[in-house]
């Protein structure tokens, strides 16, 4: 009997889900170990800043930024992992604990919350073979774990939108009742990142527009009890009284947009293009593979069709009146769109939005037998 036929059996037996969850788990593990190795949660993180605020709040009893003198009032309302840190510091750990093993936490977190991205993947009937994809998308890509693990807001707003995301999907189209962890989530979420708020307006668009009248009351009450969390917060004592304020996170969008659309920049056209040129440039390349101007700043430009996606199926939503291609389409195209008239051009700001503009690309390309090579090709 020759080798070949030997190790056909092999091949047979070969479970590629199985596979999948070898190669995920062994990316993740090494990911892990190249962040804490290289002391990565040092570079580019605000745990200072939130050190600062906890100190203020043991020592004053309100948030208030020591890291300068005199003291600054609050920068951002996003300020939930500050309590978390108080939390932490209070039990017991140092500070040097808590940045090299506050990564580890969310790197659970993380790695829990594909739950959410595998039903959801059920949800739009995935095949084994576009879930598999999904999980190999979610689970390697390194700048998404450099983003993630992090000691700030973002690693738990990330994790916290992926539940909320699945939650609202599960109880719009399949009624289960889901709608305490949502509303739960709509109250705490808004603390870590104000892009709740983009979220939250996404559902309430695509339920009107789908038709799905009976949920849009729903969709309005929480984007209120997000909202209300938000503004009573800075009501508390835990707020200096010089920055109430800053609670007034529907002031702040105001603001940014300001930036653009005041009367004192009327010609608001020229800012836009240079944002989304650098977003195209700098942010959506990094996101979803690695800039690629050591070859040439223009082929950044081959990045341009990852904004399709969200527009196809927006569209394609509108004409079915299907609310979970509205809902995805929308947030993602909100997230940038917001991103562009922001002072910030990070991909951190929509990294939330990566893993729904895979799902939307595997659904798009494996559909297509002749575009499903590209998928892999991109993949590795």
């Amino acid at each position: 009997m020759s080798l070949l036929s030997k190790t056909k059996p092999l091949f047979k037996r070969i479970n590629f889900t199985s596979l999948t969850i070898v190669v995920s788990i062994l990316l993740a593990l090494l990911s892990l170990w190249y962040f804490n190795s290289q002391k990565i949660y040092y570079v580019g993180s605000d745990i200072y800043y939130y050190f600062s605020l906890s100190d203020s709040l043991n020592k004053f009893g309100y948030l208030s930024d020591l890291t300068r003198v005199p003291a600054w009032s609050l920068k951002t309302p996003q300020n939930g992992i500050v309590f978390l840190v108080n939390l932490l510091e209070n039990t017991g750990m140092s500070k040097a604990s808590i940045i090299t093993q506050l990564p580890s936490l969310l790197f659970i977190l993380y790695s829990f919350s594909f739950i959410p991205i595998y039903k959801i993947t059920k949800l739009f009937k995935f095949n084994k073979s576009q879930t598999n994809l999904v999980a190999l998308f979610y689970f390697s890509n390194w700048w998404i774990y450099r983003l993630q693990l992090l000691p700030s807001n973002d690693g738990f707003f990330n994790v916290l939108s992926f539940w909320f995301i699945y939650l609202v999907l599960e109880n719009w189209l399949n009624r289960k009742k889901t709608l305490i962890p949502i509303f739960a989530i709509a109250l705490i979420s808004p603390h870590f990142r104000i892009h709740t708020f983009l979220i939250l307006i996404s559902l309430v668009i695509a339920t009107y527009l789908s038709k799905k009248r009976k949920n849009l009351m729903k969709s309005l009450l929480i984007f209120a009890t997000s909202y209300a969390s938000l503004k009573l917060f800075f009501l508390t004592k835990y707020v200096n009284p010089f920055d109430k304020d800053i609670g007034n996170a529907g002031a702040q969008i105001t603001g940014m947009f300001n930036r653009f659309f005041g009367e004192s920049n009327r010609n608001f056209i020229l800012p836009l293009l240079a944002s989304f040129s650098k977003q195209i440039h700098l942010a959506i390349p990094s996101l979803f593979l690695t800039p690629l101007d050591r070859i040439s700043p223009t082929l950044n430009w081959l990045y341009l069709p990852i904004l399709f996606f969200p527009l196809y199926y927006f569209a394609k939503g509108i004409k079915d009146k299907k609310f979970t291609y509205l809902f995805l389409s929308l947030f993602i195209s909100i997230s940038f769109l917001f991103s562009l008239v922001t002072p910030y051009f990070s991909e951190r700001h929509y990294a939330y939005t990566y893993i729904f503009v895979i799902i939307l690309m595997v659904k798009f390309l494996y559909s297509k037998s002749v575009l499903r090579p590209f998928l892999y090709i991109y993949l590795f």
